[in-house]
């Protein structure tokens, strides 16, 4: 067991020492600007990460909630983005319809191929009905929230 719980604590040091030669590799090999991108990237994170730490919400704890919150907000609105593009994209092919159809006015030859109508109305479809259910699912869902199982104090 002993060899194990040592082996167990020597992971992490070996995993840092091998992404530490591999960063430096790469330093040594790269040019200025790439140098200048990587060190001002670093300095981004390590400032983001004390941010997190010291913010109001209690560091990870804190920042996971808020990334929950921000998760939400971005899958209502992404919902509405996919509702609005699906319309857009069903009526291209809605033009593309309207156009063959002027085509082919007294026997005329289609130019206009059928692809480029059903295309874009099925995707426009899935993509309109993806957002839908995405609005609607979060709507109807209908969970309340109670104290069963919660723990007094």
């Amino acid at each position: 067991m002993k060899t194990v719980t040592a082996s167990l604590k020597a992971i992490p040091a070996r995993i840092q020492t091998e992404a530490t030669l591999k960063v430096w590799g790469y330093l040594d090999n790269c040019s200025p600007a790439s140098r200048a991108a990587f060190f001002a990237g670093a300095t981004m994170v390590t400032g983001a990460q004390s941010a997190v730490a010291q913010s109001s919400g209690g560091g990870f704890g804190g920042m996971s909630s808020t990334a929950a919150e921000q998760g939400s907000t971005i899958a209502d609105n992404a919902s509405t983005i996919f509702v609005a593009a699906g319309f857009i994209i069903a009526g291209f092919g809605g033009m593309n319809l309207y156009k063959r159809s002027r085509e082919t006015r007294d026997g005329g030859t289609p130019e206009t191929p059928m692809m480029k109508i059903i295309g874009p109305f099925v995707a426009g479809a899935v993509l309109a009905s993806t957002g839908a259910v995405m609005i609607l699912g979060g709507e109807t869902i209908g969970i309340d929230q109670s104290d069963y199982g919660t723990i007094p104090g």
